[in-house]
């Protein structure tokens, strides 16, 4: 912290007396923040049991402290949505994104009319098995209790997207995208996957992704 005053006080206290100290007024700090009054009761003296300069006691005290109000800054310019039949598009300056509305899928974004999306940004329930996964399983023998058959068997490799809900809303400072998806494998819904994009002011997007899983997968 910063140090806003200091001083000294010759401390001349008979046995079982007291001494009060009044302090004077200091400079009142010109922005946020805690202030402290630290109090050391030093020996300026040597003694048969301790150095000059021996800190013998020492506290501190919280003294008032000055709140900050000030008002957070906003980009003036929010972000643009642009609906079309078979899409929305969210553009904040140089960036842009679009959401297809028959699939729900994020499918491009683009800096600078460049497009950094090679596929669109689909929901993953699967993964590359590892040996752990695949247990004793051999590619003449397989054991249908080994973790990977068991997906395969639950119908995790071929389950198929069906759109619940795609909305758009804008905001003061932002434009809301919500999806939901039902995967499901032969007739069954094995997941809801149910996503927010949250895309702001200062063109940054953020997900928030919740999904269901069906009991006893």
């Amino acid at each position: 912290g910063n140090q806003l005053a200091s001083g000294e006080v010759v401390l001349d206290i008979a046995p079982q007396g007291r001494q009060i100290i009044l302090l004077p007024a200091f400079p009142q700090p010109e922005t946020a923040g805690q202030l402290w009054l630290t109090v050391r009761v030093e020996q300026p003296l040597a003694t048969s049991w301790s150095e000059a300069g021996h800190i013998s006691a020492w506290q501190q005290w919280p003294l008032e402290e000055k709140l900050c109000v000030s008002k957070p800054t906003r980009a003036s310019v929010a972000p643009a949505l642009t609906v079309r039949d078979g899409e929305f598009c969210v553009t904040q300056g140089n960036l842009r994104w679009q959401f297809c509305r028959q699939q729900g899928w994020l499918t491009q974004f683009w800096r600078d009319d460049e497009a950094q999306l090679l596929t669109p940004l689909i929901d993953q329930f699967t993964r590359a098995p590892l040996d752990n996964d695949i247990g004793v399983s051999e590619a003449t023998r397989i054991d249908p209790n080994a973790w990977v058959e068991r997906w395969k068997a639950a119908g995790h490799y071929c389950a198929e997207p069906a759109l619940l809900l795609c909305d758009a809303d804008e905001l003061a400072d932002a434009v809301l995208i919500t999806t939901a998806h039902a995967w499901q494998y032969q007739g069954a819904t094995l997941f809801i996957s149910r996503k927010t994009y949250r895309i702001d002011d200062h063109g940054e997007m953020q997900i928030d992704i919740g999904v269901e899983v069906a009991s006893g997968m």
